[in-house]
């Protein structure tokens, strides 16, 4: 986490360090985004499920997102 609590995807460089940082817009703002589990399936597409509240009393919500690169 960057100190917030938004859905953060990382990635490695080419010599195997982290690198850089993406913040899906759709798993940012306000409330907390939470337990979130990514797939990539056969065609490259990005699954991203996640936990979404407004607050931490509030009720939970399951979001879901997919996305390919073009």
């Amino acid at each position: 986490r960057n100190g917030d609590l938004d859905i953060w995807l990382s990635s490695y460089n080419d010599d195997d360090e982290w690198d850089s940082d993406y913040s899906p817009v759709v798993a940012t703002g306000p409330g907390e985004q939470s337990h979130a589990s990514v797939s990539l399936d056969n065609n490259g597409g990005l699954h991203i499920v996640w936990i979404d509240r407004k607050d931490t009393s509030s009720p939970t919500q399951i979001w879901y997102s997919y996305a390919i690169a073009e």
